[in-house]
């Protein structure tokens, strides 16, 4: 197994980080913020760096989930930005799907909180139950695929979701290959 961090678990340690020293030799965590900075998509970047806050936080043993009826911990400081952001965005697409602005944020919001937290709880993600001496049962709830849903009134709705979701790992694709190509090349521009 490769055991380099990605360019996305790079950026979230690089956005926790106190040293900024630049070192002309060797990258650093402050050469991974400017290739951030560098990437004109701020949407996905913002994205990246709120996955981290959460997979952070999720990883120092709390149980959390940023879901729309669940409490939102204070340690994610990227959220309100983010949620704001998508939010935005979204209301200005929505009418290529004939949705009203507010059914579109709160679209927004769904697809926000399964980009954060996309484990199904009632199986952890294993697509069943069971096991470790149980019966294994294939688990209802997500269907055996190991992933949430979203659940929406309209198809409409649905619809605009799914090209959410679709649009948002696009970006976070295309900005992912703009800061790896900047940290290779060490060609800021500046």
């Amino acid at each position: 197994m490769n055991d380099r961090p990605t360019i996305a678990e790079r950026y979230g340690t690089a956005s926790r980080t106190s040293d900024l020293t630049l070192d002309l030799v060797r990258p650093r965590d402050v050469d991974v913020l400017i290739a951030a900075g560098l990437v004109r998509e701020t949407l996905a970047t913002r994205l990246i760096r709120l996955r981290g806050e959460f997979d952070s936080v999720r990883n120092g043993g709390l149980t959390v989930s940023c879901g729309i009826h669940r409490t939102l911990v204070p340690a994610l400081k990227s959220y309100p930005t983010v949620r704001e952001h998508l939010s935005d965005w979204a209301c200005a697409e929505a009418p290529l799907f004939g949705l009203a602005p507010a059914a579109a944020a709160d679209a927004a919001l769904k697809v926000l909180d399964l980009f954060l937290d996309p484990t199904c709880a009632a199986c952890d993600g294993r697509g069943f139950t069971g096991g470790y001496g149980l019966p294994t049962v294939r688990c209802t709830t997500c269907r055996e695929t190991g992933r949430r849903k979203a659940w929406f009134r309209t198809d409409a709705e649905d619809a605009f979701a799914r090209w959410l979701e679709v649009q948002i790992e696009k970006k976070i694709s295309l900005a992912l290959a703009k800061m790896r190509e900047l940290l290779r090349t060490g060609q800021f521009g500046v």
